[in-house]
């Protein structure tokens, strides 16, 4: 259609169709280009994070996701678009998350705007990123992958701060940091007598309907399959997870591949089941449409990852951070040693008084 009206491509890239598809629309149409952009992405199939700027209109940018992530960037005056948070943690912290479906309008001088793609007015949360500079520099290592290894007792101290607590004596209450603990004041659990106290705060409040709630651990205690998707190193910790989950929990897991698990109508019982999706990332495509696979058949979904305000975060009902801190190399480490952590806090903490005593919890 286009090269039928003149459009002449100078690569065999889908970016320069977008593109030229874009400028055409705005040009026979007439339209601004927030409407030629808005129209043209509701003629178009596939995935896309975009941000799209004119030289007509050198004072706006235009940013809109469908399946690859997506993140804008406020700061005193300025706006930032990337696909990670590391790209500008130096001059703010602030973000917008856009799901897919949405587009947000940076004005140089009238703000943000997001919107879906129909048009309708949205007013997304700001969001304060944790983390510093320096956890997204090398910090004189050699390579990002070293300087990760290395930050490994750093980031289960982190993964276990708050979670794991230890009173100053035998039935004293439980010390230390709950940070981030978001569970119901009557859901918290009491000190055992060892002095040990384990909490998840985020399989730990309360889901489901008005009258009609319950906390996600007790859907995991009285689960009679787990399934944990994942890709690569999230797989991988996934396995270790299952012989764990297994031995403590005595409950049947399953580890897919969420590239396969996507794909092949895998037969779930909401009632029965309860899926976790691992991924450091949060974004990872496969593992989110195994997600929401899961979630279409009505199942519990539990998530496990690094980033805070992932996709995968938002879209579980309830989960688990890693805190590894940024893993910057592509050979995971950290977060593979955070990630079998949290399963083997999570197998500790469903089996408690369900297939283990206090003595063999402590």
């Amino acid at each position: 259609m286009l090269t039928r009206n003149g459009c002449t491509f100078y690569s065999e890239t889908d970016t320069e169709v977008l593109v030229k598809l874009i400028d055409h629309i705005k040009k026979t149409e007439s339209l601004t280009l927030q409407l030629a952009t808005r129209k043209a992405l509701t003629q178009v199939q596939g995935t896309y994070g975009i941000c799209i700027c004119s030289q007509e209109d050198p004072d706006i940018l235009i940013a809109a996701r469908m399946g690859s992530p997506l993140i804008v960037g406020v700061g005193e005056e300025e706006y930032f678009v990337a696909s990670d948070a590391s790209a500008f943690l130096e001059y703010t912290r602030n973000v917008l998350h856009l799901n897919d479906g949405e587009m947000a309008v940076v004005h140089r001088t009238e703000g943000h705007q997001v919107s879906t793609l129909a048009g309708q007015a949205l007013s997304p949360r700001l969001v304060a990123l944790e983390g510093s500079l320096e956890q997204i520099e090398k910090g004189g290592y050699k390579h990002f992958m070293l300087k990760e290894i290395m930050e490994q007792p750093t980031a289960l101290l982190n993964c276990m701060r708050g979670r794991v607590c230890i009173s100053n004596e035998p039935g004293s209450p439980v010390l230390g940091s709950q940070v981030g603990d978001r569970a119901h004041p009557l859901l918290r659990p009491a000190p055992i007598k060892s002095g040990v106290s384990l909490t998840l705060g985020g399989i730990e409040q309360l889901v489901g309907p008005e009258g009609a709630k319950y906390t996600m651990l007790d859907k995991l205690r009285a689960a009679r399959r787990i399934i944990i998707c994942g890709c690569g190193t999230s797989w991988h910790a996934g396995l270790v997870g299952e012989y764990i989950l297994e031995t403590l929990c005595k409950v049947p897991v399953e580890v897919e591949y969420a590239s396969e698990f996507r794909y092949r109508n895998a037969v779930l019982r909401a009632d029965e089941d309860v899926v976790i999706v691992i991924s450091q990332s949060g974004e990872t495509a496969d593992t989110l449409a195994a997600l929401r696979y899961a979630k279409s058949q009505g199942v519990l979904c539990m998530g496990i990852c690094n980033t805070v305000g992932s996709t995968i975060a938002r879209e579980t009902d309830g989960g688990i951070y890693l805190h590894a801190g940024p893993e910057i190399g592509v050979a995971s480490t950290k977060a593979f040693t955070c990630q079998v952590t949290v399963l083997a806090m999570l197998a500790l903490r469903i089996s408690h008084t369900r297939t283990i005593s206090d003595a063999q919890y402590s």
